[in-house]
């Protein structure tokens, strides 16, 4: 005979019963106390033989929604508290979109529609911070699909093989997402040192101004593409394409700073680099092309490949493509014989101007 109130055992639930052991557990309704009690092979047989809608619901089979009590409710509350976590994320991209989404509605605008020139690594800027907010995005979905599955696996009924649906779907989901965010964040990391690398040789070219040299950074071509640096003084027009590699042990002894240029490759300590010197090539064809067709006059322009924080040793300036170390490019510039008079100087900066200036405030 067991001593405890018929309404304590009258739902049994199938997490409450332990059929090796001959074991049910049960949270008494007057008191809240969890109580013990072992039954014997004729209350098991009784059990079994129940009708069998009842015997699923011992069995697990079935997420009855006849059963109450804490036994039901324990593992939706769990599954709401975890979900709970992410609801201040969920709230924060929501109140973002809704504030972009509203002041483009309303219609603000900076206070002059006057426009600026590109400053070092503008398109580089722009493109990181998209992929900025991609990056976001991928770590908030991950995160959302991670709390899902685990929610959705501690709240599905035991045994029904829902919640082994629910953590592999939102699972693999969750793993998805995380390892595009792991090729968004590499795809950052490359564009923010591309970025320095510019913003570095753009400083370096600032000192060319007190020689009569004007420049422009990231001169946008006809395409989705740019020249990094355009530079135009009295000994012509230069353009620089700034190539930031990082630095890594050596083999063989050789330094692990120095890159040799052969006038075709430029060979770093672990690789060699064909692309650089031909697109700084083309670079300059395409500066050359557009300035003679917009001032009516044939220029030429001048090919470099700036490499900063790298030594270049022995580097010929009877070669198509100049590469060189970033503290080199000025000087070189500054050595260069009058090509270009003050009036033809002025004619091609103007247009490099009007190419340039399209910052927004």
């Amino acid at each position: 005979m067991l001593a405890v109130a018929q309404s304590d055992i009258a739902n049994p639930a199938a997490e409450e019963i332990d059929w090796q052991t001959r074991a049910m557990s049960f949270s008494r309704s007057k008191t809240g106390t969890v109580s013990i009690i072992r039954f014997g092979g004729e209350l098991e047989r009784i059990l079994r033989s129940l009708p069998q809608g009842a015997a699923k619901r011992l069995h697990g089979n079935v997420f009855s929604p006849a059963l109450e009590g804490p036994s039901r409710m324990l593992p939706m509350f769990r599954m709401l508290m975890g979900l709970a976590g992410g609801v201040p994320i969920v709230v924060l991209g929501v109140a973002v979109f809704a504030q972009r989404l509203f002041r483009r509605r309303r219609g603000d605008r900076a206070p002059t529609e006057e426009r600026l020139l590109r400053p070092p690594g503008y398109s580089l800027g722009r493109q990181i911070e998209t992929i900025s907010e991609r990056y976001t995005d991928l770590l908030l979905a991950a995160f959302l699909c991670a709390m899902v599955a685990v929610g959705a696996f501690v709240a599905s009924p035991k045994g029904s093989g829902d919640e082994w649906v629910f953590l592999v779907f939102f699972g693999l989901a969750s793993a998805v997402c995380t390892a595009f965010a792991w090729r968004k964040l590499q795809e950052l990391r490359g564009k923010k040192l591309g970025l320095l690398g510019e913003q570095t040789i753009g400083d370096l070219l600032g000192r060319l101004a007190r020689m009569g040299y004007r420049v422009f950074h990231d001169v946008p071509g006809t395409a989705k593409w740019n020249v990094d640096h355009v530079v135009v003084g009295p000994g012509g027009i230069f353009a620089i394409e700034t190539k930031c590699r990082s630095k890594r042990p050596s083999k063989g002894g050789r330094p692990a700073s120095e890159a040799i240029f052969d006038g075709e490759a430029i060979r770093f300590p672990r690789y060699s680099d064909l692309e650089a010197p031909a697109q700084a090539r083309r670079n300059a064809e395409w500066v050359a092309k557009e300035m003679s067709k917009a001032v009516c006059k044939e220029v030429e322009a001048r090919a470099i490949v700036a490499l900063p924080g790298w030594y270049v040793p022995n580097p010929r300036k009877e070669w198509e493509v100049w590469v060189l170390s970033g503290k080199m490019v000025p000087s070189w510039i500054e050595q260069e014989p009058r090509r270009l008079s003050e009036e033809l100087i002025n004619r091609v900066a103007y247009q490099l101007d009007r190419r340039c200036r399209d910052v927004e405030m």
